[in-house]
C-alpha cells in the first residue's frame, strides 16, 4: 500500500501548492492594484505638471519678447551711436580742414584717416575749379537799372502825372535824383 509518511508528505505538498498558488494570486492582485494607483497618481501629476508647463512656457513668451524688444532697442542705440561718433568725427576733420558745413557734410568716411583723406581730395578738387579771372561786365553793353529798384523819373512830363504825395514819395525813394541833378 502506500506509505503513510509520504502521503502525508503528498498532501502537505498539494496543500502548500494551494497555498502558495493562493498567495500567488494575491499578491498579483494588490501588484495590480498597487500600479493602478501609481498610474493614477502619476496621471494626475502629469496634468498638474502640464499646466505648470504651459503657464512657465506663457511667461517665457512675454519674457522672449520683452528680451527681444530690449534687444531692438540695444541695437538702435548702437546705430544712433556709431551715427553720432561718425558725425562728430566728420565735423571735427572738418574743422581741422576749415571746411564750411555744407562741404562737411560731403566727407565720406568711416575713420578719421578716411575723412581726412576725403576731404583733402575735396580740397583739391575745389581749387581746380576756382575762376582764374574775375568775370566783368566790362564790355557787355549799358548797364541797366538795378533789380529791385523803382525806375529813375526822368522827364517833367512824368511829374505831371503824378500826386504830390508820389513825388514827394519818389524824392525819398531817390528816383528824382537824376531829373534834379543830384
Amino acid at each position: 500500500m502506500s506509505d503513510p509518511i509520504t502521503a502525508d508528505a503528498t498532501a502537505t505538498d498539494t496543500t502548500a501548492d494551494t497555498a502558495a498558488t493562493t498567495e500567488k494570486v494575491i499578491d498579483w492582485q494588490a501588484e495590480a492594484e498597487k500600479w493602478k494607483a501609481n498610474s493614477r497618481k502619476n496621471e494626475d501629476n502629469a496634468k498638474a505638471n502640464a499646466a505648470a508647463a504651459k503657464k512657465l512656457a506663457e511667461i517665457e513668451e512675454a519674457n522672449k519678447t520683452e528680451i527681444e524688444k530690449a534687444q531692438a532697442r540695444a541695437d538702435a542705440a548702437e546705430r544712433d551711436l556709431a551715427t553720432t561718433r561718425i558725425d562728430a568725427l566728420r565735423n571735427s576733420v572738418a574743422l581741422d580742414k576749415k571746411l564750411t558745413p555744407s562741404q562737411a557734410k560731403r566727407l565720406v568716411g568711416a575713420t578719421r584717416e578716411e575723412l581726412e583723406a576725403d576731404a583733402d581730395e575735396l580740397l583739391a578738387d575745389l581749387k581746380n575749379t576756382q575762376p582764374s579771372a574775375v568775370a566783368t561786365s566790362e564790355g557787355q553793353g549799358k548797364q541797366g537799372e538795378p533789380v529791385g529798384q523803382a525806375a529813375q523819373i526822368t522827364s517833367r512830363d512824368q511829374l505831371k502825372n503824378m500826386t504830390s504825395t508820389q513825388i514827394v514819395e519818389a524824392r525819398k525813394e531817390g528816383r528824382l535824383d537824376g531829373l534834379m541833378g543830384v
